[in-house]
């Protein structure tokens, strides 16, 4: 007897939504053992750690990427659109089926009134990928109003920025988010739950001119 294992690299097809071959697709496997950092970005894919292999489809939708694990979530990312499916479903099939890009718009609401000039991140759900931050990122208008374009169909999350300096952030309320492939999601944050108002106070104020920033 003779037992098979799978072959360390992964072959397939992509397809676009109108399921034409796919050519010029970014093509990685995501995976928490050993865990990838891979980022979305702009319609592409990146790659920060050296065992996270990516390939692209060529001019028939074909690719083939080395795979690290058994285990992991086929990412493929392109122009016509993103699709994430097991990596077992793939082995089984040999295709990708990309859907097409979603859009969010939305609303922010602080105390009941239009969250003005607050920053908003939208992040997957998917373990060992990341959204690039000044692609994701979104500043409410003077009437607390945003858009997110580029964004990929099924579950993800809207957190709040909250700077900490000058060029660091903190997240704070997460809201997930399903979004529909091809069409516009629209979410409103901030609109249900308490207002809670404080006042911080030193006894012995501050003799510099550093700014704080406090959390809670």
């Amino acid at each position: 007897v003779v037992r098979l294992k799978p072959s360390a690299s992964l072959n397939g097809i992509v397809l676009a939504p109108d399921g034409t071959p796919a050519p010029g697709v970014n093509v990685a496997v995501a995976s928490e053992q050993p865990r990838t950092s891979i980022q979305l970005s702009g319609g592409h894919l990146r790659s920060y750690d050296a065992h996270t292999k990516m390939a692209t489809t060529d001019a028939d939708g074909h690719f083939k990427v080395a795979v690290a694990g058994d285990d992991g979530t086929v990412m493929a990312v392109g122009d016509p659109g993103y699709a994430s499916v097991p990596l077992a479903v793939v082995r089984d099939s040999g295709t990708v089926n990309l859907q097409a890009w979603g859009r969010i718009e939305g609303t922010l609401k602080i105390g009941g009134q239009p969250g003005v000039g607050k920053d908003l991140l939208f992040n997957l759900s998917i373990a060992g990928v990341g959204t690039d931050f000044n692609g994701y990122k979104s500043t409410t208008d003077d009437q607390g109003q945003f858009t997110m374009e580029k964004i990929p169909p099924g579950e993800g999350a809207i957190v709040r920025l909250i700077k900490t300096s000058p060029n660091s952030w903190t997240h704070s309320d997460s809201t997930a988010v399903t979004v529909k492939a091809g069409e516009t999601t629209r979410v409103s944050l901030g609109d249900n739950g308490a207002v809670l108002v404080g006042r911080i106070r030193f006894d012995n104020p501050p003799t510099n001119a550093e700014a704080l920033s406090f959390a809670g």
